[in-house]
């Protein structure tokens, strides 16, 4: 199984989604394991995010189904795995997000503890450490118009800062430095957000000079172009 999991896995690091996919699917189709799972899910979120058009909601909504599937999977059969933990937050996050954000903060207790759970099974999990940054992020950015609103919805809405944010994103980043478009795009938020423009700015850079394909990092790039004027 090791000699598979590398050979998949080095067809993803080339971003080879399709055959890094067709490969795993081959696998599971002997081999119903957690580390299949998980991998399917990473694969398929990559492959969709690396096509050049944004895809309609729909279709959007047919992925991402999928890759909470097969998280969901990877979790049942391993509750400990922490890249099944990841990946199912991400699952739940992104399909409830397709409703709004009402729909994703509903959720959003669900993704905080898979993401919370991933980083206390594997304190290096660096994606885990993003997502949950990021999750911190989107918590403390809605209006309080939002906030009053999911009073309805729950007894103690979901509360969060930006300097958790911030400190969930950096250990991202020294994990893995610069490797993730995302992460960095909300380290210049959150930086915005707290009014160190000095260190936004450096982060707009690096996303700018971001080296990558797909319809996410052309997303990110815009939303620092729109943002510079306001730095």
């Amino acid at each position: 199984m090791e000699e598979l999991y590398e050979k998949a896995d080095a067809l993803f690091e080339l971003e080879n989604y399709t055959d890094c996919y067709n490969l795993l699917v081959d696998i599971e189709e002997c081999h119903q394991v957690a580390d299949v799972y998980w991998r399917l899910a990473r694969c398929l979120y990559y492959k969709n995010h690396n096509e050049e058009k944004r895809p309609s909601k729909s279709q959007l909504k047919l992925v991402l189904t999928d890759i909470h599937r097969y998280a969901k999977t990877g979790v049942e059969l391993d509750p400990k795995n922490s890249n099944c933990c990841v990946w199912y937050g991400i699952g739940v996050d992104e399909l409830a997000g397709l409703d709004g954000v009402h729909e994703r903060l509903k959720h959003s207790p669900v993704s905080h503890y898979y993401w919370t759970k991933a980083i206390e099974l594997d304190p290096n999990n660096f994606l885990a450490h993003s997502e949950l940054g990021i999750w911190y992020f989107i918590v403390s950015d809605v209006s309080e118009v939002i906030r009053k609103f999911e009073t309805v919805f729950y007894t103690s809405p979901p509360i969060a800062t930006y300097e958790e944010s911030l400190a969930s994103l950096l250990r991202c980043e020294e994990l893995c430095p610069r490797h993730l478009i995302r992460n960095m795009l909300y380290l210049a938020k959150c930086y915005k957000a707290l009014g160190q423009y000095d260190e936004s700015l450096t982060f707009c850079k690096l996303v700018i000079e971001y080296q990558g394909s797909g319809y996410d990092v052309e997303e990110a790039k815009q939303e620092i172009r729109d943002m510079l004027p306001t730095l």
